[in-house]
């Protein structure tokens, strides 16, 4: 008996098997947890069923991150190759998500004719000890360009957030609203704090969209429509009463028009004692003759 070649053969029988076990081990993991997705977020589902299609909802059981495929609106309205939810945490107590990731690869959307394609991946993230919420936007728009938008929310207490799932768990049965429930949403979201705020753009081609939909309507060239802006830029930033911030923003935004950059980025910062509540900052936008004057009291902005 040639001990090294049986031995050698033992060994590859060995692995077969433990794949063998594993996959099967796996496949039955994973069975039930789709089953356990579907059955957790069974008015979820049934929710998106209403107004859409998809092929299928996969799960890894071991990232506990879940996919849905090919998600068809039933109006036609838009499409998405794959959803991927994951990094999913939940707060014991409130029965909230405090950490959610999702991706949506390959969405296809109509609006005014135009067909739009590209990704968007969200990241939510919530902070009960320091009352803080953040939410990261990246946006793909194949063709124009990528966003990046952050928002940071301060004041978000445990209270806040127990009214607000109440309420939400509610809106589901709309025989269940109230005016006073109505009334606890908006003071529970309107106190909170916006912090800050943090905004990029980087450009493939949006730039150039927007100079020549100016430029349609006028009835002039993209670059004429190019150089009256920067005509304008230029008047604005020899005004001795801009800010330093304001300048440089307008040079990034120069720079950005004339090509000399691709990307503008810039963040928007709460100044120390400041009131920035939702409830404050909608009540300017609505009822303040000048706004924009009126939040550059109460933020500082950064340019990048």
């Amino acid at each position: 008996m040639n001990f090294k070649k049986n031995k050698t053969l033992i060994s590859i029988v060995a692995v077969i098997i433990s794949i063998v076990l594993i996959g099967g081990g796996y496949l039955f993991v994973k069975k039930a947890c789709v089953e356990d997705i579907k059955e957790k977020y069974k008015e979820e589902i049934e929710a998106l069923k209403e107004i859409a299609d998809f092929e299928k909802i996969d799960c890894n059981p071991f990232t506990r991150s879940v996919e849905v495929n090919n998600i068809k609106a039933k109006d036609g309205s838009f499409s998405v190759k794959t959803l991927t939810l994951s990094n999913y945490k939940e707060d014991k107590e409130l029965k909230v998500p405090i950490s959610l990731s999702m991706k949506f690869k390959g969405i296809k959307t109509k609006n005014e004719g135009k067909v739009y394609k590209g990704d968007i991946n969200i990241f939510y993230n919530l902070d009960l000890k320091n009352e803080k919420l953040k939410l990261d936007t990246d946006v793909h728009i194949k063709n124009e360009g990528i966003y990046k938008i952050s928002f940071l929310l301060g004041n978000v207490s445990k209270d806040k957030i127990k009214i607000l799932n109440n309420i939400a768990k509610k809106s589901k049965n709309l025989d269940n609203q109230n005016i006073n429930e109505n009334l606890d949403f908006i003071m529970a979201l309107g106190s909170m704090n916006i912090e800050k705020v943090y905004f990029e753009i980087k450009d493939e081609g949006l730039v150039n969209k927007v100079l020549k939909n100016m430029a349609d309507k006028k009835g002039l060239t993209v670059d004429d429509i190019r150089r009256e802006v920067i005509v304008d830029i230029n008047r604005a930033l020899m005004d001795e009463n801009l800010s330093e911030g304001d300048k440089k923003l307008f040079t990034v935004f120069k720079e950005l028009l004339e090509g000399k950059r691709k990307k503008m980025a810039f963040t928007i910062v709460r100044r120390e004692g400041t009131d920035t509540s939702i409830m404050k900052i909608l009540t300017l936008m609505t009822l303040s003759p000048e706004p924009l004057q009126e939040l550059k009291k109460m933020f500082n902005i950064e340019v990048d």
